[in-house]
């Protein structure tokens, strides 16, 4: 995780992210998506960043709530 801590190199280190974090949603890793998308927050995105930032972490939480129910059914 090189660019973890590089937040001298926004915005590219937020879309950096951004992109990782869907990757993994769409790989159905969301942990892995989840640490991505945490990673983008932490540094300073810019606005439009910051806003797909929480929309992935908001379809996280919905992935995980549905594998949740699937798993207990």
């Amino acid at each position: 995780m090189i660019l973890k801590d590089k937040t001298e190199i926004e915005p590219s280190r937020s879309v950096l992210f951004r992109s990782a974090a869907w990757l993994a949603v769409k790989a159905g890793k969301y942990r892995e998506a989840e640490r991505m998308a945490a990673f983008g927050l932490s540094g300073n995105p810019p606005k439009m960043i910051l806003d797909e930032l929480r929309e992935v972490q908001e379809t996280i939480s919905l992935k995980i709530k549905e594998s949740n129910l699937v798993t207990a059914s």
